[in-house]
């Protein structure tokens, strides 16, 4: 990437974006795509990638690592293209753009960095295009295009400053500049903090039945360790038997901000959220099991925050054991309708796999024990379906929320600790896993034909377990190539 001078004898170096777009008007292809001098282009996987070339705007192909004896390792196997996740990180990605919507979206740009500026300008056009253009097709192919050359840990990802700047940029010339602050943060990733023009009332809803060893610390830590200032507390009691329930939520409704209601019958987690979000005027609504405990205290800014995007429909919150061990960052329902809690076990400090614990991202479904949604759009929904009495009902509401064209995103920024099966006791009696049963196999039938779109990971990532780890198939085919070392074939075994 240099250019001569005038006199023809001295070379002096040139800016990335303007050597590729000099490079760029010389060539015929419909599609472009750049890439390192150093990088290996996978020319036999392109007959793969060649049917869907006619059907997209953007095709994004994965990447693995090249070192120097030749050897492949750390496959990048990214998901479905995620708008959210396209703004916390750059795509670890061979990107072929339609070459004519390069020049209409404003063609190559800086500001780059030695060692990335393939990845952050082909970073800053992806952005431009999925955002600015609403009828554009972006997809993604689960083959390896391209193997990366092996470079120091220490430079693995660029810096966050650049990051920054390319972020800012883009959200200024989207008229979001002056809403959304963008941070780097020390994983390499960066956080948006969108910012609200108002403070809406916040309606947390609270089902519980006695238990107040779980109920007690949890409203406590609501009302002592949330930084938002106008929320309410809906406790909905479903018949409390003991004195002791009785005794706190008496204390409890002491505090104006604190209301307990009453929900008669058969514990169903579904209708007491129903009775509780009918007996608010709240704009947003916060389901939060009675078993959870607030850990830093912008959790509700940043579900509300979140929650207020107008294409949003739910938002679920990081939750962790109380030993700090994840236990839920996202539903993945796949395409027979199984349903996993992805990452869980994970390190608190863990990063996930290509930073997915790190980043704001779609995900299929979240979980009840903490989950935001504008109080309109649940009622467009009709609510949580209470004839799932108490499995899959908040499975259901997300689903049905991508349905009507509301994403569902997880936020790694809202952190709360989950004392699992508190609020209800695991299926244990064979009338419990009949139900379960049941309502497994209505979710499953009712959303059939919406599954395949809705699964973020990779076909080549296996997603039976609680981490993800390489198929079986994927393995066989890299063993025939190269030896193939990853964090995820440890896994796998």
């Amino acid at each position: 990437m240099c250019l001569r001078s005038a006199d023809g004898g001295q070379w002096r170096p040139r800016a990335p974006e303007d050597a590729i777009s000099q490079a760029q008007r010389q060539c015929r292809g419909t599609f472009t795509c750049v890439i390192n001098r150093s990088d290996l282009i996978s020319a036999t996987k392109f007959p793969e990638i060649r049917p869907l070339l006619a059907q997209v705007d953007v095709l994004l192909c994965d990447e693995d690592v090249r070192t120097l004896s030749g050897e492949r390792r750390d496959p990048a196997f990214n998901g479905r293209w995620d708008p959210d996740a396209s703004l916390g990180r750059p795509p670890s990605s061979l990107i072929l753009f339609r070459t004519n919507l390069i020049e209409d979206c404003g063609g190559w740009r800086g500001p780059s960095e030695d060692g990335y500026a393939c990845r952050l300008l082909q970073w800053d056009l992806l952005l431009r295009i999925g955002h600015h253009r609403r009828d554009v097709r972006i997809e993604h192919a689960p083959v390896v295009m391209v193997h990366r050359r092996e470079v120091p840990a220490h430079a693995l990802k660029p810096s966050p400053s650049v990051m920054e700047a390319i972020i800012k940029r883009f959200l200024n010339e989207t008229g979001q500049g002056s809403t959304v602050q963008a941070t780097g943060s020390s994983s390499g990733t960066l956080r948006l903090r969108y910012q609200r023009a108002s403070t809406p009332k916040a309606s947390i809803i609270v089902p519980t039945r006695d238990r107040i060893e779980l109920l007690k610390p949890c409203i406590e830590s609501l009302l002592s360790q949330t930084r938002y200032p106008h929320f309410e507390v809906l406790v909905v009691d479903n018949e409390s038997s003991e004195p002791e329930t009785h005794a706190f939520l008496t204390h409890a409704a002491s505090d104006p901000r604190v209301r307990p209601i009453r929900c008669k019958g058969v514990f169903n987690w579904a209708l007491s959220n129903n009775v509780g979000a009918t007996d608010t005027d709240g704009e947003v609504l916060i389901f939060l099991n009675n078993d959870t405990v607030v850990i830093n205290d912008d959790w509700l800014d940043e579900l509300i925050s979140q929650a207020l995007r107008p294409e949003i429909g739910i938002v679920g919150a990081k939750l962790y054991y109380p030993d700090n061990r994840v236990q839920h960052a996202g539903i993945v329902v796949d395409r027979d309708g199984n349903a996993l809690h992805g990452w869980r076990y994970a390190l608190r400090e863990d990063p996930g796999y290509l930073d997915q614990l790190s980043i704001v991202r779609s995900v299929s479904a979240v979980t009840g024990a903490c989950m935001a949604i504008r109080r309109d759009v649940f009622r467009k929904l009709g609510g949580f379906d209470e004839t799932l009495r108490v499995a899959w009902n908040d499975v259901d509401l997300c689903l049905r929320s991508w349905a009507a064209g509301y994403r569902v995103i997880w936020t790694p920024h809202a952190e709360l600790y989950h004392h699992e099966g508190g609020t209800r006791s695991f299926d244990s009696s064979p009338q419990d896993e009949a139900r379960a049963v049941r309502e497994t196999d209505q979710v499953r039938n009712t959303h059939r034909a919406l599954l395949p779109a809705l699964n973020f990971q990779s076909p080549n990532l296996l997603c039976d377990r609680d981490q993800p780890y390489l198929s079986t198939r994927v393995l066989a085919d890299l063993a025939e190539r190269h030896p193939f070392e990853s964090s995820l074939t440890r896994a796998a075994s």
